[in-house]
């Protein structure tokens, strides 16, 4: 069954669904800001991460996943993985109450990182940029994060270009 008809009839708990297609060694680590209040998610293959993300994935990997599964199981074994700053909702907050939220986050986000050792970091939207910066101080990992526009509102092309040239200097490197 594809996820998006699994995820349309079930309920989703977001981490059960996240630690589903985490991988063994994380290379490589994006970290959101949060998992959305709609009840869309990256790992439910509903979102605009998911499907901004996957384009990105298909124009560096010149190659195209014949369904969602396949497309998660490739980023497992890549070494692909989602984090979230924090793991609830934020977006349906006000502006204090999400800026409070996101500093909240940052200890247990910094505990997260240090157990998982990414080699690449990067961080969308680029607005909790600090947060996630001050959490690598707090985890030790001294690993310079790439800030990518979030793909909404206008920015879909520019957040496809920038993942993609991260992807790129990520699968260069050794």
């Amino acid at each position: 069954m594809r996820l998006r008809a699994l995820y349309a009839v079930v309920p989703m708990n977001t981490e059960e669904l996240r630690a589903r297609y985490r991988p063994h060694r994380i290379r490589v680590l994006l970290v959101g800001e949060s998992p959305p209040a709609g009840g869309t998610f990256f790992y439910a293959a509903n979102s605009n991460l998911y499907r901004h993300t996957r384009e990105a994935f298909e124009s560096v990997f010149d190659r195209a996943w014949p369904d969602e599964e396949s497309f998660f199981d490739f980023l497992r074994e890549y070494g692909f993985f989602l984090e979230d700053l924090c793991l609830e909702p934020v977006n349906g907050m006000t502006s204090s109450e999400r800026r409070r939220a996101r500093t909240l986050g940052e200890p247990a986000l910094a505990n997260r990182i240090a157990t998982l050792r990414p080699k690449a970091i990067a961080v969308t939207p680029k607005a909790i940029a600090q947060n996630v910066t001050r959490s690598l101080a707090a985890a030790g990992i001294e690993v310079e994060p790439s800030m990518l526009p979030f793909p909404a509102m206008g920015w879909q092309s520019a957040y496809v270009t920038a993942m993609a040239n991260f992807l790129r200097s990520v699968t260069s490197s050794p």
